[in-house]
């Protein structure tokens, strides 16, 4: 299986910090720029993971895009990425890594 990265799409602050510790980001102001940076990216062979901020995946261009994307990707795992605006129950990620590494 050849190795995977993971992109992180979100405000540029975010990103930044993501960056930081070496994680591929895409900084984005709009809903549809979130969407568009996630065509670019399932374009991308090397990403296996996606996590969008939560205030751009909610978004109903930003839903149908990631439905496009799964059905040609379907080994992709994209996930709402919790941020500080966007209080709400966390996201079980050790689960969410688990089934895209396919033992859960």
């Amino acid at each position: 299986m050849p190795k995977r990265h993971v992109a992180v799409i979100s405000d540029k602050y975010i990103a930044t910090a993501f960056r930081l510790i070496g994680v591929e980001s895409y900084p984005v102001k709009t809903p549809r720029e979130a969407a568009e940076a996630l065509e670019k990216i399932a374009r991308r062979e090397d990403i296996g993971i996606v996590l969008v901020a939560s205030e751009f995946y909610g978004d109903k261009a930003v839903q149908e895009r990631i439905k496009l994307v799964l059905r040609e990707r379907p080994e992709m795992l994209i996930s709402k990425l919790p941020t500080p605006r966007s209080p709400g129950k966390p996201v079980d990620m050790r689960k969410k890594l688990l089934q895209a590494l396919g033992i859960g």
